[in-house]
């Protein structure tokens, strides 16, 4: 490289045509916006769910906190279809007052 490449491009790439330091600092800050966008997407779809109760959703959710990349990739495979909802108790069949 010359002395009249710009900085960018002298970061960016060493002399053997490879990532310099500055590629992979930017590959490693993408992964961790995509990673960070997409833990809080999972964490509002979770709390946003209709399909489960509040101890599932609290459950996913400490499922998906550790794990900021697989967790919410397991939640938009697996979690987010998937039926885990208390069925409301059946109604008691009205009682007719005798007739007179």
């Amino acid at each position: 490289m010359t002395a009249s490449t710009p900085f960018l491009l002298a970061a960016t790439a060493d002399e053997g045509g490879g990532i310099g330091v500055g590629g992979w600092i930017a590959i490693i800050v993408g992964v961790s916006v995509l990673s960070g966008v997409l833990w809080a997407a999972a964490l509002i779809f979770i709390v946003r769910s209709e399909h489960y109760t509040v101890g599932g959703k609290v459950l996913w959710v400490f499922a998906a906190l550790p794990y900021p990349i697989i967790g919410p990739l397991v939640w938009f495979v697996l979690g987010r279809n998937a039926r885990i909802v208390k069925e409301p108790a059946a109604e008691a069949p009205a009682i007719e007052p005798p007739a007179a």
